[in-house]
């Protein structure tokens, strides 16, 4: 009877030994429990917990038992895309501000437009004798009123963009100049000059009010202002720079070049010199590309003063000679 009992007991154990190791090999590869739900890195703790359950289970005895280890991040290939050009371009920025010294940038952006703003102003400022001696004369003589009216309209134009930008140095360089060329215009219109001159400065007038109606009522973001200003005094300055290519196309015909004033040339120069060097360290291309614009006008009239002042040296002798002949 003892016999029959350790038996029952035996075989029960051994059945519910088995169970629950089947259970645990089940719930182990996946079958119940929570490492159903486990996905992607889990894949090699998943194999090992297989090995386990078949070693448990004894269904396969040869199965090597490993550890889990952590996978190993596979390397992506290379790829070119906007996110890489922008790490790209970062990287050449940084590079050019490594290069560039910061105090370069400073005498960029400080001292350089202050001495073009005192060279614009003494620009201004140098017409004052020749106005003041029409002025107490009552007579033009051979003064040229034309530049004055552009004077006035291509200020006020620099005015305004100065005021849109809240740039200090291009609005106090043409405060003067404004003021000086309306001075100068009126002048002119009381001693009697061609209509030509009331023509452009009133109709400078008309453009720059439209264009202050445009930017301060019309247009609500600052860079579609600042653009408007800028392309309107652009235009100015490139009717003012088209009386000096008829000077140009005149001494070319007659290879004379006496009507160009070298002086004044050369300041005309230095100060877009200026303004370019200022306007490329500030990134602002409504001011540099104009005034590199008159650096080329500047410099191809040097370079007709120098090729034509031995023709017009020649051509003195000559008449002199010819003169000496006939008397």
């Amino acid at each position: 009877m003892k016999s029959i009992a350790l038996l029952i007991l035996v075989t029960c154990t051994s059945a519910l030994r088995r169970h629950r190791l089947e259970t645990t090999a089940a719930t182990l590869r996946g079958g119940e429990g929570r490492w159903r739900k486990v996905k992607g890195g889990a894949s090699s703790l998943r194999s090992s917990a297989r090995a386990w359950a078949d070693y448990l289970t004894g269904a396969n005895v040869t199965t090597n038992i490993t550890t889990w280890t952590r996978p190993k991040k596979k390397l992506k290939k290379p790829s070119v895309g906007p996110e890489d050009q922008y790490e790209v371009a970062e990287a050449f920025a940084e590079a050019a501000r490594a290069v560039t010294r910061p105090s370069l940038r400073v005498i960029a952006t400080t001292v350089v437009p202050a001495c073009g703003a005192v060279l614009a102003n003494g620009m201004f400022l140098a017409s004052w004798p020749a106005v003041a001696q029409a002025r107490t004369s009552k007579q033009l003589g051979a003064l040229n009123p034309l530049p004055f009216a552009f004077t006035f309209a291509n200020c006020v134009g620099w005015l305004h963009y100065g005021f849109v930008c809240r740039n200090h140095y291009v609005f106090w360089s043409n405060a003067l100049g404004c003021v000086l060329g309306l001075l100068y215009t009126t002048t002119a219109l009381k001693l009697g000059c061609p209509d030509v001159v009331e023509r452009v400065a009133v109709g400078g007038l008309v453009i720059h009010i439209g264009a202050a109606y445009v930017t301060g009522l019309r247009l609500a973001s600052p860079a579609k202002r600042k653009l408007c200003a800028g392309l309107v005094a652009n235009f100015i300055l490139l009717c003012y720079y088209a009386a000096p290519l008829s000077t140009v196309a005149a001494v070319v015909r007659s290879r004379d070049a006496s009507s160009i004033s070298g002086p004044l040339v050369l300041v005309n120069a230095g100060n877009g010199l200026l303004w370019t060097v200022y306007g490329a360290a500030v990134e602002d291309a409504l001011v540099w590309a104009p005034n590199l614009a008159g650096v080329a006008l500047a410099a191809a009239q040097l370079a007709l003063k120098l090729a034509f002042r031995g023709a017009r040296a020649s051509t003195t002798a000559v008449a002199a000679t010819a003169a000496k002949g006939v008397t």
